[in-house]
């Protein structure tokens, strides 16, 4: 009895949601998303959007797949608008860009966090949120936004899967999607892997890591599954080269 009135119950584990700075990355990422909503279908679309979505305007779309250039994903999101006939277009087709800037909010404190700690975390996350220049990005019909916000995420994941030494392939899933869509999401999301090589180089390379046959086993778990997006990325921006 006395052991036990000498240690208190601890205090239940809080949600992550509901601590300040869970509930302070909640309320920036809203604040990201309200300014990226301002005004959003308003917006004249320019030349390339215009392209993009005519062009995904057709039964057939896939004959149609040479001109969707390296923006594969956007090609396949206008053509999924205009099959549901949503309106008005000028909103509908730049929905995915402000989603994946009110993300990007997320990964920059996530990446600030891991690599500087929570003052830096919340620089990057307000500075993300409230950026002229990514919220204009944004507000594109084209997938830029994307491309960049899930090439970072996928990096964020491939480096937390290397660090945790967890070898289960589940581990990778979040990974595998991230770059995949980054990948189909604009042809520049091609440097994203060489950033990865270099991420697995550096851990797996290192004086007293595991050397050259376990560097070589990482590429090929991280990278294999990655095939399909990359092939499809590459017949499209040939043919549309």
């Amino acid at each position: 009895m006395e052991a036990a009135s000498k240690n208190p119950p601890s205090p239940r584990r809080r949600l992550p949601l509901l601590s300040s700075t869970g509930l302070f990355v909640v309320l920036v990422s809203l604040l990201g998303a309200g300014l990226r909503l301002v005004k959003l279908g308003d917006k004249p679309l320019w030349s390339a959007e215009i392209q993009e979505i005519f062009n995904a305007r057709c039964d057939g779309f896939l004959s149609n797949w040479r001109d969707a250039g390296s923006d594969v994903m956007g090609f396949v999101w206008h053509n999924l608008v205009w099959r549901l006939d949503l309106t008005p277009v000028e909103l509908w087709a730049r929905v995915p860009g402000v989603m994946a800037g009110t993300a990007g909010v997320w990964v920059a404190w996530t990446w600030g966090r891991r690599l500087w700690g929570r003052e830096a975390a919340l620089v990057g996350a307000i500075a993300t949120a409230c950026s002229v220049y990514l919220v204009d990005l944004s507000q594109t019909g084209r997938w830029y936004m994307a491309a960049a916000v899930c090439g970072n995420a996928a990096s964020l994941w491939l480096h937390r899967a290397l660090e945790e030494k967890d070898d289960r392939l589940v581990r990778l899933l979040p990974y595998w999607l991230a770059a995949s869509v980054a990948m189909l999401s604009h042809a520049i999301a091609g440097v994203v892997l060489v950033v990865h090589l270099a991420i697995i180089s550096i851990h797996e390379l290192a004086p007293g890591r595991s050397g050259f046959r376990r560097w070589l086993l990482q590429c090929v778990r991280v990278f294999l599954p990655l095939l399909p997006a990359l092939l499809i990325q590459v017949g499209a921006f040939v043919a549309f080269s």
